[in-house]
């Protein structure tokens, strides 16, 4: 989904409220990744206060991406 949300100028251009969401995704992700990676231990990482929210929360934001991209795959 990133080569289409972020180099897509057509998705860009068709869906701009959805590639913004998704830009803000892929760094959340990038930013929790980066915590695993300082953290070593998957069972600490796992622990960490507000990581199940966090990860809630972009999986309903990708959700939402990838269901207006369908949508949009369809009109083609």
């Amino acid at each position: 989904m990133e080569s289409l949300f972020i180099h897509s100028a057509e998705v860009k251009k068709e869906l701009p409220e959805k590639s913004i969401l998704f830009i803000g995704i892929d760094k959340d992700v990038r930013e929790i990744l980066a915590t695993g990676y300082k953290v070593k231990k998957a069972l600490d990482f796992s622990t960490l206060p507000d990581l199940l929210t966090k990860l809630e929360k972009v999986t309903a934001e990708l959700y939402e991406c990838e269901k207006a991209l369908n949508e949009f795959m369809k009109s083609k």
